[in-house]
C-alpha cells in the first residue's frame, strides 16, 4: 500500500510534466518543454544490467567477467527458477512440495522479494513518468515544479516537487520529493536523487511511512553508449521499522546473469546473516515497452547463512540448491562463490548507524502551494502496478523448512 500511495503522488507530477507543449499552465511553471523520449534515459534502481562487448578489455569488463565465471560450468540449460511475480503463498507451496527443499534457497527468495518490493518503489514512479509523459507528449526540464493530484473516487491527495536538469541531450540530474495526504494532513513519503556523468549514474532513494518504517537505497552503475547499466550494478540497501524491532542492511551486486547479496536481518534480536550467490533469470523480452521486476526469477545458487540468538536454529549453514527442483544440491556450480566467505558476513548494525533519516536538503514542505492541480484515475497506471507489485507478505513462508 505504501508503494501505491507514493506512486500516486508521482502520478500527479507526471500529469503536469506531460501536458501539451502548448499548454499555458506549463508556461507558468517555467523551464523547457522536452520530447517525451528524454524520460527513457532515467535509470531505475532495479533496471536490468547488460553485458560489456566481448571486445571490451577494460578493468570493469574484466571484473564483470570474473563475477559471472563459475569454476564448474555445466553445459545445461538455465534452471527454471522461482519467479518474484508469484505470490508468497504460491512460493511457499512450491517449496513445501519439493522432496528435499533448500532452506537457504527459500530464505534467499524471501529476502529477494522484500528487497525488490521496496527498492522498486522509485522505479514504479519512473514507470508512471514514462507512461504519463507519452500520453501527454511532453516533459519539463530546468525548473522546480510542484503538483497536486486528487484521486477520483478516493479520499486522498498527493503532492510532488521535481526537477529535471539536462546536459546537452543527456539527463544530468533528476530530483523528486513526494507527499501524501491522509486524515486531512500532508506528510512526506519519499525522496529520490539521480546524478549522471558521461559514463555512470548514482541514484539515492529514501522511503518512509509515518511511524511504520524507513528505507534507503543507493545504487551505482556504469553506463553503456545507450545510457543503460552495464557490467555490474551495486546497491546499498537498508531498512528499519520505526520501533527498531526489525533492521536490515544489504550490499547487492548484480550482473546480467547473477546476483550476490551480502547482508543481515535482525528481527527482535534474532540475527540472520547472509552471503548468497544466485542465478538471476530475466523473462522480460528485449523489445518490451515496460520492464517488469515481477518477471525476474531466482535460479540455481548457494548461500552461507549464520543464525544467532534464535530458540533452535543457531549455527552456520552452507547450502547449494537447484532452481528447478528447489532441492538442496551439493554439486551446485555456485557453491564455489560462497565457500570460505564466512569472514565476509556483514556485522549487525543499529538504525542510527544506517543513517536512514532525511537530510535537511531532502525535506520538502508538503504545505507548499501547488503550481498545477488535477484529478487522476487509478486505471492510468495499472500496467506499472502489474510490473512492480511484488507480494511481500512472505516473511513466514519458509518456517516449515529447517536447516540440516
Amino acid at each position: 500500500m505504501v508503494k501505491v500511495l507514493l506512486a500516486l503522488g508521482c502520478l500527479s507530477m507526471f500529469m503536469a510534466c506531460g501536458k501539451s507543449k502548448d499548454d499555458d499552465d506549463d508556461d507558468s511553471v517555467g523551464g523547457e518543454k522536452l520530447e517525451i523520449e528524454v524520460a527513457d534515459e532515467l535509470v531505475g534502481v532495479t533496471d536490468p544490467v547488460v553485458d560489456y562487448s566481448s571486445s571490451d578489455d577494460s578493468d570493469e569488463a574484466a571484473e564483470a567477467e570474473s563475477f559471472n565465471s563459475l569454476q564448474v560450468r555445466r553445459m545445461l540449460r538455465a534452471s527454471e527458477g522461482v519467479s518474484l511475480g508469484e505470490s508468497a503463498d504460491a512460493i511457499a507451496e512450491l517449496f513445501n512440495d519439493a522432496s528435499n527443499p533448500s532452506k537457504a534457497f527459500c530464505d534467499t527468495v524471501n529476502s529477494a522479494m522484500k528487497f525488490f518490493k521496496e527498492t522498486s518503489s522509485p522505479d514504479f514512479s519512473l514507470c508512471v513518468l514514462k507512461v504519463m509523459a507519452k500520453k501527454n507528449d511532453a516533459i519539463i526540464s530546468g525548473a522546480e515544479v510542484v503538483i497536486e493530484g486528487k484521486i477520483a473516487g478516493m479520499d486522498e491527495a498527493h503532492k510532488m516537487k521535481y526537477r529535471l536538469d539536462m546536459d546537452g541531450e543527456n539527463v544530468e540530474r533528476f530530483e523528486l520529493s513526494s507527499c501524501q495526504k491522509s486524515s486531512g494532513k500532508y506528510s512526506q513519503t519519499g525522496y529520490t536523487l539521480q546524478e549522471y556523468t558521461d559514463t555512470g549514474v548514482e541514484v539515492l532513494t529514501r522511503s518512509f511511512s509515518g511511524s511504520t518504517f524507513k528505507l534507503k537505497a543507493e545504487m551505482t552503475a556504469q553506463l553503456d553508449a545507450d545510457r543503460k547499466p552495464v557490467g555490474l550494478k551495486e546497491i546499498d540497501y537498508a531498512e528499519a521499522s520505526a520501533d527498531d524491532d526489525r533492521v536490515v542492511h544489504g550490499l547487492v551486486t548484480q550482473s546480467s546473469e547473477n546476483i550476490r547479496y551480502v547482508g543481515f536481518e535482525n528481527v527482535d534480536g534474532k540475527l540472520t546473516q547472509y552471503y548468497s550467490f544466485s542465478e538471476l533469470i530475466d523473462a522480460n523480452s528485449a523489445d518490451a515497452d515496460l520492464y517488469a521486476v515481477t518477471k525476474l526469477a531466482y535460479g540455481d545458487g548457494a548461500a552461507i547463512v549464520k543464525i544467532s540468538n534464535s530458540d533452535d536454529e543457531d549455527g552456520t549453514y552452507t547450502e547449494g540448491w537447484s532452481g528447478t527442483s528447489l532441492n538442496e544440491d551439493g554439486s551446485s556450480s555456485r557453491l564455489a562463490k560462497v565457500q570460505d566467505k564466512t569472514s565476509d558476513l556483514m556485522d549487525d548494525e543499529d538504525e542510527d548507524e544506517l543513517d536512514l533519516e532525511l537530510e535537511a536538503a531532502q525535506k520538502f514542505d508538503c504545505d507548499t502551494t501547488a503550481d498545477i492541480s488535477m484529478e487522476l484515475e487509478m486505471a492510468d497506471f495499472a500496467e506499472c502496478l502489474e510490473a512492480y507489485e511484488i507480494d511481500q507478505e512472505g516473511s513466514e513462508m519458509c518456517t516449515d523448512i529447517a536447516y540440516d
